[in-house]
């Protein structure tokens, strides 16, 4: 089974887990939330100011995204592309907030947490547990996930029959 492949069932047993409607759009709203939540705090997490340029660009938000896009290449490379693309403007209003003073460490705790507030409420309506519980790599699928069907409902008008 190649790699490609098995990133792809990834996406459908991640989907099976969500069959609900209020879970589905539990999940469509708590992981928006959480993810820039994750960023944010990871962001807050910069080294300081008076490091050499080289050592600055090593913050831990962009490295996360780096590697948030190349593990999506194993879902399939659009995803990874649009994910990458979507990243770039998250990442520079995050620099911009950093720059203006705004706290982001404690923000994105917030929002992490609202986040993950909706998606364990959508799994306990469901009655299952969250499936990265057993398998870390579902961790960052549940992004690719919401991607997929955000770009399926967009570009290919397929409504989500849930």
């Amino acid at each position: 089974m190649s790699e490609l492949y098995r990133g792809r069932d990834w996406l459908r047993q991640y989907d099976q887990h969500r069959q609900q409607r209020l879970n589905r759009r539990l999940h469509a709203i708590g992981l928006p939330l959480a993810a820039p939540g994750q960023l944010m705090l990871l962001w807050s997490l910069t080294p300081p100011v008076h490091l050499p340029l080289t050592l600055r660009l090593l913050n831990p938000a962009l490295l996360a995204v780096m590697v948030l896009v190349a593990y999506g290449f194993f879902i399939g490379p659009v995803l990874a592309l649009c994910m990458a693309g979507l990243s770039i403007p998250i990442l520079s209003c995050l620099n911009w907030l950093d720059r203006l003073g705004m706290e982001l460490g404690w923000s994105g705790i917030g929002l992490i947490f609202a986040g993950w507030l909706l998606l364990v409420a959508g799994h306990r309506h469901e009655g299952n547990r969250p499936v990265f519980l057993g398998r870390l790599q579902y961790l960052p699928v549940g992004l690719y996930w919401l991607l997929d069907c955000a770009l399926r409902r967009l570009l290919l008008g397929q409504a989500q029959s849930r």
